[in-house]
């Protein structure tokens, strides 16, 4: 009897370590992709769209993945060791300089179409013609961008992300993957970060780690 209890208590106990820390991190069982994209009025043409890939509105995280990958895992995977182009202690394996619309682009591979993830090119015009408000959308602190154009905008929640057994700087920092490796180290690649005060895009970031992705639509 004691031994069927104590496995039922493990049992319960695994189950309610899986749920997570947030309410945000849960799976969704439905997740659909935008009816429509976000015009900023951005001179390229190029839109974003409302909410994260996994996501169904703007103020949820959505999924994390590691840069490449197309699918989620448990949080406590999101290590060097666990990325699935871990080659060894001293590289990764290279998947392209630039992932946008191949097979690596989680966007492109979960929305389809003319949904992908954003280039260098596609943050710096966000960030060169919108204006940046940190802001909280149904409780949810995160990044407001702004058309200076046309006055439309999109929020990007502060989602912070897994890393080596930790969902580190929720409510602190949003972190979103670029689709472009940086050239300086072979482990990194570019994101979009923003914080209470400072908002840039750059290279640095572990490609293990588990960022959001917000794509773009383009024709």
């Amino acid at each position: 009897m004691k031994a069927k209890l104590l496995i039922m208590f493990i049992a319960l106990f695994a189950l309610a370590g899986n749920n997570g820390v947030n309410a945000q991190t849960k799976k969704k069982k439905n997740q659909p992709v935008p009816a429509e994209a976000v015009d900023l009025g951005l001179p390229s043409g190029t839109k974003w769209a409302p909410y994260n890939v996994g996501a169904t509105k703007p103020e949820e995280f959505g999924d994390f993945y590691a840069w490449g990958e197309t699918k989620t895992k448990n949080p406590l995977r999101y290590t060097k060791e666990d990325y699935r182009y871990y080659k060894n202690r001293r590289e990764y394996v290279n998947i392209g300089d630039d992932i946008s619309r191949t097979e690596y682009d989680v966007a492109h591979v979960k929305w389809k179409g003319n949904w992908c993830m954003p280039t260098k090119d596609d943050v710096k015009e966000l960030l060169d013609n919108c204006k940046f408000m940190w802001t909280k959308v149904n409780g949810v602190i995160g990044g407001m961008f702004t058309s200076k154009i046309n006055g439309n905008y999109i929020f990007l929640p502060a989602a912070g992300g897994p890393w080596y057994e930790e969902h580190r700087y929720v409510g602190e920092i949003g972190k979103y993957w670029l689709s472009a490796q940086d050239p300086d180290d072979n482990f990194n690649a570019y994101s979009l970060v923003f914080g209470s005060n400072r908002t840039f895009w750059g290279g640095g970031y572990d490609r293990g780690a588990g960022q959001c992705v917000r794509p773009v639509f383009k024709k």
